[in-house]
Parts: structure tokens; C-alpha cells; sequence
């Protein structure tokens, strides 16, 4: 068997102009000194401007970290920036959204193009018929779930769609918009860029669209103006698309193969083709494990099996191979700090 093609947290894959560069800016307008943002990114500015230049996530994340130890007044600016890099995008996205002709479209193009807008972030998409769901995931290994750098991305990654889906939005709750962690004291940044409809303590970062808003279409759009920004994106994409992470390709293991109980450290070694000390040394450095991976990858598959096909605990605990619905329960209550009973469908509604 083949070993899965992946990039690694030090391969440089990033284009500087884009995602690096509008973050670049957003933190030097906010008054932070480019000395201070770029110490120990191995990042010169400069840099940033030539025709080729491309740097790794591990660069970005180190650049992150650098704005959160700032002593300057940085609140909120993941929000902007998230919104200002539309801007700056490599592909003529945002054009081909808002020329899109029903929001369906747009996420569409959104799921499809989504490594230009959040490179850190995937973004995974479930419908249970009566809303999509937009889920942020982590892709290269960022830490902590809910660590400060975690949520500064995915805050920034859920700006950015909403700022792109603003054309199609009719009402303030076309959407819900679920966040990780305790409900900050200060949320004037969550309302002015993700709306006023926000729910914390959530497993994952999550932005809620009803399906009847599927089919709302933006005030005007040009049709010819759609067509040749679908073709720009997507001749840009095959020459600046990202392969999957190794992050990623370890997470879509783990969720194809719990169902067969074969999601095991060895197995997962077997599958990358190496011994399963070099899997934990590849896990440790993209500041990750195979049990971190294992949960997050389980923890969405039961998310969905309750949430969006209704099952209950016991066929729960049967799909992700528990010996009951009890240990099902104590490890979604370690995985979340809830109950599965808070996110089953119940007479068409969801207490999620």
C-alpha cells in the first residue's frame, strides 16, 4: 500500500500574498511593530512581496502566537482580519459568491475553495434537512482545542464566511453561530462580525444556516460576471491548491475506519507507511496526538449520528465501537464536558 500524500506543518505551501499578508497588515494597522509580530517566524516582510514566495503554517501559527503576546491592545482583531482578507484572497472569491445565484451555490464554491480563505481551518459541511451546518476543524495541527490560538483562527475563519455570505442574508437570524469556550465579557466583536444570534460552550465552532435560506439570492448579480470568475478560481486553485495536511489525512483515517474498530496507533502507522515511534514524533510535531486526532474525529462522527441522523446511545456506542452506551456517554462527556443527550434531534428539534 502506498503511503497518503500530505504536507507537514514545515513545508512551505503558503503563498505570502493572501492569508499571511492581509494578517501581516491587519496587525501592523492595529499598531504592532513589525519587529515584534516577525521574531522567530523566520518571516522577513519583505519577503511576502515576491512572485513565488510561499512560508508553512508553523510560521504562520508562530506569527499568531506573537499576537496574542503583544502588550498591545489586540482584542477583536482576529475578527477584522478575518474580514479583511477577503481582500486579499489569491482567487476572485468573493466575486464568485456574490455573482453566485442562491446561497446553496455560494457554499458550494465556499466548501470547494475554502483553503484560500482559512488555509488552518477546514471547514466540513452536514445537512440534517433542516439546516446546514458549517463546522471548523482543525487542519494542521494548531494545539489545544481551546487553546487562544485555536480560537483566534477559527474566530477569524467564521468572519470570513460570514463576511462573504453577507449578500445572501435577508434577516439578523439567518444564521446561528456556535462558539467554543465561555462567553467572553466583551462580545461588541462577535455581533458586529459574526451577528447577534451566538451560542458558546459548543464543541466545535459552528455556523448554522437554515435551509430555508438556501434559496435566498443576492439584490443583483451578473451571470457573465459569475462565469468568468468561476473559471479565474478554478484555474487558480489547480496551480495554488493545498494537498491535504497530515492532520487532516490521520482524521479522515480515523473516521473511515473506527466503524471496522481498525483505528488503532498501529493501524494508523500501517496506513502512513511508518514504524509507530515515527507517528507519535510526527504527531508531537505538529503539537498533536493519535489519541487528540482519534477523539476530535469521533467526537464529530457522534455529533452527527446523534445530531443529524438521530441515533440513540447505544447505536451510538455500537458505530464508534464502545462496549455500551454508558463508556459512550463518559467519553462524549470527556470529549465535549456534555451529555449526548443535548445534541440528539428530538420531534424535529435540536437543543443544539
Amino acid at each position: 500500500m502506498n503511503a497518503p500524500w500530505y504536507f507537514e506543518n514545515d513545508n512551505k505551501i503558503l503563498p505570502g500574498q493572501g492569508f499571511l499578508a492581509s494578517l501581516l497588515d491587519t496587525c501592523l494597522n492595529h499598531g504592532l511593530r513589525e519587529g515584534e509580530l516577525l521574531s522567530h517566524t523566520r518571516i522577513f516582510y519583505r519577503d511576502l512581496a515576491l512572485p513565488g514566495a510561499k512560508f508553512s503554517t508553523q510560521q504562520v501559527l508562530q506569527l499568531v502566537k506573537n499576537v496574542q503576546a503583544s502588550r498591545v491592545n489586540t482584542r477583536g482583531i482576529e475578527f477584522e482580519f478575518g474580514a479583511q482578507s477577503l481582500n486579499h484572497l489569491p482567487i476572485p472569491l468573493a466575486q464568485l459568491i456574490a455573482n453566485s445565484s442562491s446561497l446553496a451555490e455560494a457554499l458550494t464554491h465556499l466548501i470547494a475553495f475554502q483553503t484560500h480563505i482559512c488555509p488552518l481551518i477546514k471547514i466540513e459541511e452536514y445537512n440534517d434537512g433542516d439546516a446546514h451546518y458549517l463546522v471548523c476543524v482543525d487542519r494542521c495541527g494548531i494545539g489545544s482545542q481551546k487553546g487562544p490560538t485555536q480560537q483566534f483562527l477559527q474566530n477569524s475563519a467564521l468572519a470570513s464566511i460570514a463576511r462573504l455570505l453577507v449578500p445572501f442574508t435577508q434577516h439578523d437570524d439567518d444564521w446561528e453561530v456556535f462558539l467554543l469556550g465561555e462567553e467572553p465579557a466583551d462580545v461588541s466583536h462577535h455581533y458586529k462580525f459574526l451577528g447577534t444570534q451566538l451560542h458558546f460552550d459548543s464543541p466545535f465552532h459552528v455556523l448554522k444556516i437554515p435551509q430555508a435560506a438556501m434559496k435566498h439570492a443576492p439584490v443583483s448579480r451578473s451571470r457573465l460576471a459569475y462565469e468568468h470568475h468561476l473559471s479565474e478560481c478554478m484555474h487558480r486553485h489547480s496551480q495554488l491548491g493545498m494537498p491535504p495536511s497530515f492532520i487532516d489525512v490521520a482524521m479522515r483515517f480515523v473516521q473511515r475506519e473506527v466503524e471496522h474498530n481498525t483505528h488503532s496507533l498501529r493501524c494508523c502507522a500501517d496506513y502512513f507507511a511508518m514504524s509507530e515511534s515515527t507517528l507519535k514524533r510526527k504527531f508531537k510535531k505538529h503539537h498533536s496526538s493519535y489519541q487528540q486526532v482519534s477523539d476530535q474525529g469521533r467526537t464529530l462522527l457522534a455529533l452527527k449520528y446523534l445530531h443529524i441522523d438521530g441515533l440513540s446511545n447505544e447505536r451510538v456506542a455500537e458505530k464508534l465501537r464502545f462496549t455500551d452506551g454508558n463508556n459512550f456517554r463518559r467519553s462524549f462527556k470527556r470529549w465535549t464536558g456534555t451529555l449526548p443527550s443535548q445534541y440528539r434531534k428530538v420531534d424535529g428539534l435540536y437543543s443544539y
